[in-house]
């Protein structure tokens, strides 16, 4: 009789196993699909490659009036890049391609490194205590 039982949870215990790898398996599709998706139309020109190096707009250097192309490193899929935050202290976080991710790049709050990012931090912190818009 507890043969039996036995028996009979081992089965169960396998079909849920079974089940559980579909659903892992299923899941990861999904999510590859939207990743895909979200990836494809959050910025085509830099989602077409995915080179480290994108090629940022051409603008003119003020103080040599030249005009110069400025690359910029952007971290591949599932990379770790450094962003300030609005307190003012370096994070870190995975490249999806995702809105946030785009913005921080965007707007040039993307870093290689923690020590670059740190760098900036300092300098937002100088900035916002020498505010002089307010005066």
């Amino acid at each position: 009789m507890w043969e039996d039982f036995y028996e009979l949870i081992a089965q169960q215990d396998k079909r849920d196993r079974e089940g559980l790898i579909e659903m892992r398996v299923l899941l990861e599709k999904v999510i590859e699909e939207d990743m895909k998706k979200e990836k494809e139309s959050a910025c085509p020109a830099y989602r077409e490659s995915e080179e480290k190096e994108c090629e940022s707009t051409v603008f003119t250097n003020m103080e040599t009036e030249e005009i110069e192309k400025n690359k910029r490193w952007r971290a591949k899929m599932g990379e770790t890049y450094f962003y300030v935050g609005s307190d003012a202290v370096v994070y870190s976080t995975k490249e999806l391609y995702g809105n946030r991710n785009d913005r921080y790049w965007d707007v040039g709050n993307y870093f290689r490194t923690s020590e670059e990012a740190l760098r900036y931090s300092s300098e937002l912190i100088i900035m916002f205590q020498e505010r002089t818009l307010d005066k």
